[in-house]
């Protein structure tokens, strides 16, 4: 279990995320990648140290799983990367989640303090492919998009996400 699980927060990583999405795409049960990553971390590693940067991602990692369902999954994939899976739901619920994931983490006494916030971008399955390739590359190209415009995707989710 241990190899599964980040040992910071205790959400699963990228390995046992990406068995996850196997399996749903396997069973051919349609799903949303939700892919977030913080904006302006590395700063309070580097000015604050590891120890404030371990609690902000604590803390984020703690709002993500309140909004989650219960049959989601919250990751941790990256130092300062997040990912969701939504099991059986479609664009406009996805919408609303990146931009209530994107909320919660702003909202965060500890992302408040640090000038943390989150940029977020998502991909359909199957709509944006049938692959973990694909629907990660798709995901990764939205949220790169909103960091392009500006960081702290908000507003943005929906109209790029819409583009694709």
């Amino acid at each position: 279990l241990e190899a599964a699980t980040d040992k910071l927060t205790g959400l699963p990583n990228r390995r046992l995320l990406e068995s996850q999405l196997a399996s749903l795409i396997e069973r051919s049960t349609p799903f949303v990648l939700v892919l977030a990553d913080l904006d302006n971390f590395k700063r309070v590693n580097t000015e604050r140290g590891h120890r404030a940067g371990d609690a902000v991602i604590c803390a984020i990692a703690d709002a993500l799983c309140e909004i989650a369902r219960d049959d989601d999954c919250i990751a941790r994939i990256g130092g300062d990367e997040f990912a969701a899976v939504l099991p059986g739901v479609g664009v406009e619920a996805a919408r609303v989640f990146a931009e209530r994931l994107i909320d919660a983490i702003a909202a965060t006494p500890e992302a408040q303090r640090s000038g943390v916030t989150a940029s977020a971008g998502f991909a359909l399955s199957p709509l944006h492919g049938d692959t973990l390739e694909k629907l990660v590359f798709t995901a990764d190209t939205a949220l790169m998009a909103v960091k392009a415009s500006g960081k702290d995707g908000g507003s943005s989710v929906a109209r790029i996400v819409s583009a694709l």
